[in-house]
C-alpha cells in the first residue's frame, strides 16, 4: 500500500493512528528541510525514533532532564569511542545507569522525538521497509494512543504559551527577579546561563538543544516568573527556505532505487542545477492523462483542491522547458509546484531530463 503524503493536509497524529490501525512494520520517515526523522514501527507499535538534529541525541536528552551530568556523559562516551559500543550499553556498563533506567530514558527520549512531530506543520512523510538498528538494550515499545493524546496535548500547549512568546525572534534578557533561585529545573538552568540579552530564541534553541516543547516550557516559565524578560524583537532569522526541503526530498525520491544500489543514504544536488533539469511525463496523454492515470488525493499535493495555476504548471510540463523556465516567482506557488512535481516522481509519471527530449532523441 502507498502511504505519502503532506503535513500540510493531513495531521500527524492521524498519520501516526493510521499506521497503527493497518499494523505496519517499517520505517515511518517524515522529512523537513534539512531535518529527517524516522519512527521505526513493528506491527504499528512504536518501537525506535532516529533524528538526525543532535539537538534530539540520547545523551542531549539525559543531559537537559539532569539525568547524568556533562562529566558522566564524556565517560560514557568516551567508553563507547574506546569499546565501539552504543551510548546505553556504556552507561550500564559504567554503573551511571541500570538496565531499566536506560530502557525507561530511551522511551521518555523516543517519546518526545515522536510528539515533537505533532508540531510540525510542513513537511512530507513515507513509509520504507526499515527495520530499527538491533541494540543491546532495546527501549520499551510505546503506546501510539498515549502518544497521540501527548503530542495533542503539545498542541494546545503551545498555543497557548505562544500568546506571550509570539514570535521565535524574540530576544531575552534578565527579568525583575534576576539572578535565578538554585532549584530550578536542569532544562531552566541552561537557558539562564545561555541568555544575553542578544541571542533570540531560535538561537537559544539551538544552541541548547532538547525538543522545542520543552524548550518553549522553560522559557515561558521563566517568564512568567520574572526571572526572564522580553527585550525586543530581534530581526527575522535567516533560514532555510520551504523551497529547498522540497527539492531535497524531491531528488531523494527521485533517485532512491539508484542510490540504494550505490549504497547511499542520500542524494543531493545544488539547487541551481536542478533548475536546468527539464520535466517530462512519462505516459501518454501529458498532464491530463497523468492526472486521470494517478488520481492525487490520499494526503498527496493536490488533492481535489488544484488551483488554475496549478493546472497551468503541469500543462507547461512539455519535455522542452526547463525547471526554471516554468517556475512561479512568488516563493508559496513555487513550493506548491515542487510538491505537485515530487508526488508525480514518486508515482513514476515524471522523469527529470538533463535537456530538452527532442535534443536527446537527436543525439541518441
Amino acid at each position: 500500500m502507498e502511504f505519502s503524503g503532506r503535513l500540510a493536509t493531513i495531521q500527524f497524529g492521524d498519520v501516526l493512528q493510521l499506521a497503527h490501525q493497518e499494523r505496519w512494520t517499517g520505517a515511518l520517515v517524515v522529512r523537513r528541510s534539512s531535518r529527517e526523522k524516522r519512527i521505526f514501527l513493528d506491527a504499528g507499535k512504536v518501537v525506535g525514533c532516529l533524528s538526525d538534529d543532535p539537538g534530539e541525541y540520547y545523551g542531549r536528552h539525559l543531559l537537559l532532564r539532569g539525568i547524568l551530568d556533562e562529566k558522566a556523559i564524556a565517560r560514557a562516551l568516551a567508553w563507547c569511542n574506546d569499546h565501539g559500543g552504543r551510548l546505553g550499553e556504556a552507561l550500564v556498563k559504567l554503573e551511571l545507569l541500570s538496565e531499566e533506567e536506560v530502557r525507561g530514558s530511551l522511551a521518555s527520549r523516543i517519546s518526545d522525538a515522536v510528539c515533537d512531530l505533532f508540531l510540525w506543520d510542513r513537511g512530507v512523510f513515507y513509509l520504507e521497509n526499515d527495520r530499527m538498528p538491533e541494540v543491546e538494550i532495546p527501549p520499551r515499545a510505546l503506546d501510539v494512543f498515549g502518544l497521540v493524546m501527548e503530542g495533542t496535548r503539545w498542541i494546545d500547549e503551545v498555543a497557548r504559551m505562544r500568546r506571550v512568546l509570539i514570535s521565535d525572534n524574540l530576544v531575552l534578557g534578565r527579568g525583575p527577579r534576576w539572578p535565578p533561585p538554585a532549584d530550578l529545573p536542569m532544562l531552566d538552568r541552561w537557558v539562564t546561563r545561555a541568555v544575553d540579552g542578544e541571542r533570540d530564541l531560535s538561537e537559544l534553541h539551538r544552541l541548547i538543544g532538547g525538543v522545542q516543547f520543552h524548550f518553549l516550557e522553560a522559557v515561558y516559565r521563566l517568564c512568567l516568573a520574572e526571572v526572564l524578560d522580553i527585550q525586543e524583537v530581534g530581526d527575522e532569522s535567516v533560514t532555510a527556505t520551504a523551497e529547498v526541503s522540497l527539492l531535497d526530498i524531491l531528488m531523494e525520491q527521485a533517485t532512491r532505487e539508484e542510490s540504494a544500489l550505490l549504497g547511499e543514504r542520500h542524494f543531493s544536488i545544488p539547487v541551481d542545477l536542478l533548475v536546468e533539469l527539464v520535466p517530462a511525463w512519462t505516459g501518454s496523454g501529458g498532464a491530463a492523462g497523468a492526472r486521470a492515470a494517478v488520481p492525487f488525493g490520499g494526503g498527496e499535493a493536490g488533492g481535489g483542491d488544484l488551483s488554475a495555476a496549478d493546472h497551468r504548471f503541469l500543462a507547461a510540463i512539455d519535455g522542452r522547458q526547463r525547471i526554471r523556465d516554468i517556475l512561479s516567482t512568488a516563493t508559496d506557488a513555487r513550493s506548491r509546484q515542487f510538491e505537485l512535481l515530487l508526488v508525480h516522481l514518486r508515482r513514476g509519471g515524471l522523469a527529470l531530463l538533463p535537456g530538452p527530449a527532442a535534443e536527446l532523441q537527436l543525439q541518441g
